[in-house]
């Protein structure tokens, strides 16, 4: 199986310094450029390949998952809510964790060959911690950074290994 992340692009908050992700803020005249660049560089190495894309309900990762709807070969598309976080809350990681950890586990059962995930920084930055197997306590240690564009392909084998080839790769926006 095949799982791409992709960070939402700028997003107004994101221009303006502002951390609140509990606002539906949209994405940026540049971030819907960037959007459209992630979706025609995709497009040139998955081609006509079918893809379940899960995002969040935000309207940044809507947007995103817009431009991405308009060129790729989109079979379905599923919103989840584990996919966004609550910044508000005090222990934001840890309530983070708790939401994500039932989608992912879901993402493991599927039998989808290629899915797309369209998130947030600190959520796509749990989300590869799980991938590769770390615990919530082992992330004060190490942990991913996010950054806004970035596309990250990962893979489980048949053998089930996980392996990622590419981490926040931002040459799709250009």
């Amino acid at each position: 199986m095949k799982i791409i992340t992709v960070q939402h692009p700028e997003a107004v908050n994101n221009y303006n310094h502002q951390v609140e992700s509990l606002i539906d803020w949209d994405l940026t005249d540049t971030g819907k450029e960037q959007a459209n660049k992630i979706a025609e560089n995709l497009l040139k190495e998955l081609g006509d390949e079918e893809i379940v894309l899960y995002t969040s309900d935000l309207l940044r990762a809507k947007n995103t998952t817009a431009a991405l709807n308009n060129l790729l070969n989109i079979v379905k598309v599923g919103y989840e809510k584990g996919l966004r976080t609550n910044i508000s809350d005090k222990n934001i990681v840890d309530s983070a964790w708790d939401q994500l950890v039932p989608f992912y586990q879901k993402v493991l059962t599927f039998e989808y060959k290629t899915i797309i995930i369209v998130s947030h920084g600190e959520i796509l930055s749990l989300f590869h911690a799980m991938f590769l197997d770390r615990e919530l306590h082992g992330l004060k240690e190490a942990t991913f950074s996010g950054v806004e564009g970035g596309v990250s392909f990962l893979e489980i084998t048949e053998t089930g290994q996980h392996i990622i080839h590419k981490i926040n790769d931002l040459s799709y926006l250009i």
